[in-house]
């Protein structure tokens, strides 16, 4: 599994490389949310070739349950991606827009996007 920790005080995240998988299977999400937990990092940036094949299709269902995990386990990920390019499903747009209002998941378009986002929750935490 391929993430780099990013550190800029006070922010501290993980993200996955480009054109790297990090999911390449549902069953992998155990790996990842242990990866987080043993960096001490509950901040995940991932891009979409970071995520399972059947991530952008909804009818799969990949992306409700691995954002579930996520969730459940106190991981706030920001998926960098910019959906007006992107393929994917046709509902997946709408599901995106809802996730980004919930607060656990984030969807944009950069990783200075997706920092600022870590930024705003790392600042509610104080």
């Amino acid at each position: 599994m391929e993430l780099q920790l990013v550190e800029k005080p006070p922010l501290r995240y993980l993200i996955g490389q480009q054109q790297q998988p990090v999911l390449q299977k549902l069953s992998e999400i155990n790996e990842l949310l242990e990866y987080c937990f043993g960096e001490n990092c509950d901040n995940l940036a991932l891009y979409p070739e970071n995520l399972t094949a059947g991530f952008f299709d909804l009818s799969s269902r990949e992306a409700g349950e691995i954002l579930t995990k996520l969730r459940q386990y106190s991981i706030h990920a920001a998926i960098i991606v910019d959906l007006s390019t992107y393929a994917h499903s046709q509902y997946f747009a709408e599901m995106a827009y809802e996730e980004n209002k919930r607060g656990f998941c984030y969807f944009c378009a950069t990783v200075a996007e997706a920092e600022a986002w870590f930024a705003h929750h790392v600042a509610a935490k104080r």
